[in-house]
């Protein structure tokens, strides 16, 4: 299992996802091929533990996806 961080420049946040959550699709998100204007993906992380390191080092707040609840 994988874990992707959406760090999200526009609404200050870093959300921790699975990677199979529709919202992450393996860090393609719901829109491929659209701009990185607002944010970038980072991962995969093997870990939740490692995500959500990854996350902290955003410098953004972290929260969990709750539609897919890592």
């Amino acid at each position: 299992m994988a874990f992707w961080v959406y760090e999200n420049w526009t609404v200050k946040k870093a959300m921790v996802h699975r990677g199979e959550c529709s919202h992450c699709n393996d860090g393609r998100g719901t829109h491929p091929g659209s701009s990185d204007r607002n944010g970038k993906w980072h991962g995969p992380f093997s870990t939740l533990a490692a995500a959500t390191q990854a996350a902290a080092r955003t410098g953004q707040p972290v929260s969990r996806c709750g539609h897919c609840k890592p």
